[in-house]
């Protein structure tokens, strides 16, 4: 009587910790999807317009081979090129959902590579990556939902995850993945394709592999220009415009403005978009320390533990890193929302610093390390600046954005509207 009770006792044994094992490996991701999916189910989609929508309805078939359209082809051919607002909505949603679970099973794949002594930088980062303003959440608010930046950043992570496989057919897919992100917002070539470039310019010391990542930075330029330049409509605006459904101001910028366009529309409200850097640049600071400290911490390793020739290079490398995302982002400020690009840079360096430990960089896993040794010394402040990251709200299009501040400017305008009104009928007989 007691063998089969052991027999069963032990099969329970056996499917739990089966369970615990899974759960220690995809623990982080499951985490992350949940926190993540709670967070686009929460935020209001009212910003969900014609316009918005526009990338998801223009296509090849109908314009010819301009900028912007890979989505809306795709959309065309599996069927919905005339599909309800509704339908849009969904579609919308369920590549917003596809984001999160990529995002999360590539956070956590990061984590559960990660070796003992810097597992718990590694997870920090991860886990504050995640659920920052500026990687995926701001893509869920009013304003941001629909737009193309959820297909850059899908795309952004897949290079990302290719360039750690060290395959040689996952070294081919990445010009593949990065041109079907330039087609569908040839932005991507200003707002993640330095941070993919840098990432092979950092790993790479073959004479070979640098021929070939020059050629990639051609490539992908002349594909820039041939979209910013050359992939304009050939119908009129007006036509465009009847086609698509959208009017003014977005048709104008997005297909036929130049960049002169786009600075004359800047340069009033140049003032106070530097004011919202400012604001932008001093709430995310603590983030932007961190970051910063781990890559002193690298710099630091590559100059003391490295030779002479190796340490002098890999700090010109992360020099490169840390100063070049940022200057070669300068051009897409020539736009209105800054927080995008903010946005932008801040997932890139972030997942640079993932990448790179996911390869096993000696200076970058010396960086968790410390980041790992200062988190078990000040757990506090690790919890406060975690809890600090998760309580923000999520960056607009033109930055950091409190809705109460916004609920109190409508109510203002409802005031003023009312006290019009009121003078209006005291001053009739």
């Amino acid at each position: 009587m007691t063998k089969p009770r052991d027999n069963k006792k032990s099969s329970w044994t056996f499917l739990g910790e089966a369970i615990l094992r899974w759960g220690r490996r995809h623990g982080v991701s499951l985490f992350l999807m949940l926190v993540l999916f709670i967070q686009l189910m929460s935020f209001t989609s009212e910003g969900f317009s014609p316009w918005i929508l526009l990338f998801h309805k223009i296509s090849y078939q109908e314009f010819g081979f301009i900028s912007r359209a890979f989505l809306g082809s795709t959309v065309h051919c599996i069927g919905l090129g005339e599909a309800s607002f509704s339908t849009l909505y969904t579609y919308v949603f369920c590549l917003s959902f596809g984001g999160i679970l990529l995002a999360s099973f590539w956070l956590g794949k990061i984590v559960a590579h990660a070796a003992k002594r810097e597992k718990t930088g590694v997870l920090y980062l991860a886990t504050l990556l995640g659920l920052s303003p500026f990687f995926l959440r701001h893509l869920f608010i009013s304003g941001m939902f629909g737009r193309m930046d959820i297909i850059l950043v899908c795309c952004f992570i897949i290079t990302c995850w290719l360039i750690t496989i060290r395959k040689v057919w996952a070294t081919g897919c990445v010009p593949v993945v990065c041109l079907i992100a330039m087609l569908s917002h040839h932005g991507f070539y200003f707002m993640f394709f330095p941070a993919v470039f840098l990432i092979y310019l950092y790993s790479t010391n073959k004479r070979s592999s640098l021929w070939l990542l020059g050629l990639f930075f051609i490539f992908m330029s002349l594909a820039f220009l041939y979209l910013q330049f050359l992939g304009k409509p050939v119908v009129g605006m007006e036509i465009f415009s009847q086609r698509t459904g959208v009017y003014g101001i977005p048709v104008l910028f997005e297909y036929y403005g130049t960049l002169m366009d786009h600075w004359k529309h800047l340069e009033p409200r140049l003032f106070r978009e530097f004011g919202r850097l400012f604001v932008n640049l001093l709430i995310l600071s603590p983030i932007i320390l961190l970051i910063g400290f781990l890559w002193w911490k690298a710099g630091l390793f590559a100059r003391n533990k490295l030779n002479c020739e190796q340490g002098g290079r890999t700090v010109k490398k992360i020099l490169c890193i840390t100063l070049g995302i940022p200057i070669l982002t300068l051009p897409l400020f020539l736009g209105v929302d800054w927080g995008r690009w903010i946005a932008s840079i801040l997932t890139s360096q972030c997942a640079v610093l993932l990448t790179l430990a996911s390869l096993d960089d000696p200076p970058v896993q010396y960086a968790f390390q410390e980041l790992s040794a200062t988190i078990k010394k000040r757990p506090l402040c690790a919890i406060m600046l975690l809890i600090y990251t998760i309580v923000l709200p999520g960056t607009r299009e033109s930055g950091i954005s409190f809705p109460r501040f916004n609920e109190m400017k409508e109510l203002a305008k409802i005031q003023t509207i009312t006290s019009g009104e009121m003078q209006r009928l005291q001053q009739e007989p």
